[in-house]
């Protein structure tokens, strides 16, 4: 990732830790994903194929929740290798084969999913747009209200609540 790193660590709340937070100038949109993503959201509202949080969240036959297009992705490229033709394909998170090609809707994972983007994202968002205000007070450069402000849109974009206080 293009990052450029800042002289002076702070601390998030979001993050619920008092340890050094990264507050990097960020310049390309994956380093903005990156950055959403290092939130630290749970395991369970992250997807095993591609890492990133649910949006379209189901249950395949193996009992393990995937990321709907994602699945579909890695159906469409195992089942095209081993032996064309069949219905069979591996899991990717146990490696058995399975039959079924039916999906049920993750609603829970869904619901808790989104609960995590509005709460912890959008406090992240509030204290992003407080570091800005102090950054604006103390007269600090371009860059860094720049750098502030795309933080913010990649929050807003991964669906945090603005309405938090």
């Amino acid at each position: 990732y293009d990052v450029v790193r800042s002289s002076s660590p702070s601390s998030s709340p979001a993050s619920g830790s008092d340890h050094s937070y990264d507050t990097s100038i960020l310049r390309t949109s994956k380093s903005l994903a990156a950055y959403v993503l290092s939130l630290h959201p749970p395991r369970n509202f992250v997807c095993p194929i591609t890492q990133d949080l649910f949006v379209d969240p189901v249950v395949a036959a193996d009992g393990h929740t995937y990321e709907r297009s994602a699945l579909l992705r890695w159906i469409a490229s195992v089942a095209a290798s081993p032996s064309p033709g069949t219905s069979e394909w591996r899991s990717p998170v146990t490696g058995h084969l399975e039959r079924s090609r039916r999906f049920y809707d993750n609603a829970t994972v869904r619901g808790m999913t989104m609960e995590y983007r509005r709460e912890v994202l959008g406090r992240e968002l509030l204290w992003r747009c407080a570091a800005l205000c102090r950054g604006c007070r103390r007269g600090r450069g371009r860059a860094r209200v720049a750098s502030e402000g795309r933080r913010l849109r990649a929050l807003l974009e991964a669906g945090a609540d603005a309405s938090i206080r």
